[in-house]
């Protein structure tokens, strides 16, 4: 755990003084730069501890356990073809978050 908190601790720190620049001192953030910094500690955090689950924009057949449709009225079926819209996340082989789909 000391690990991970050391290796993110960087972009978090970033993270938050880029949030203060805008929203305490008015300063224009950069939407690039506020990327940067968060796909960084994504990339820490898939390296240490978390899993993504699918990536957006693919198309997977759909699995209830690791798919949640956006739709409540969306009917998906076992198989069923899907587009991701949201990855999901796991960790140490356990669904956190399910990757949010819609019919392809």
């Amino acid at each position: 755990m000391e690990r991970l908190l050391a290796n993110i601790a960087t972009p978090v720190a970033h993270l938050l003084t880029q949030a203060h620049l805008l929203e305490a001192d008015g300063k224009p953030i950069q939407a690039h730069d506020v990327l940067g910094v968060a796909r960084r500690l994504v990339r820490t955090l898939e390296d240490n501890v978390l899993a993504l689950e699918g990536k957006v924009g693919k198309t997977l057949p759909f699995d209830p356990n690791r798919h949640e449709p956006l739709s409540a009225e969306a009917m998906l079926q076992l198989g069923e073809t899907v587009l991701v819209k949201f990855v999901g996340v796991s960790y140490g082989g356990t669904v956190c978050k399910k990757a949010g789909v819609a019919r392809a």
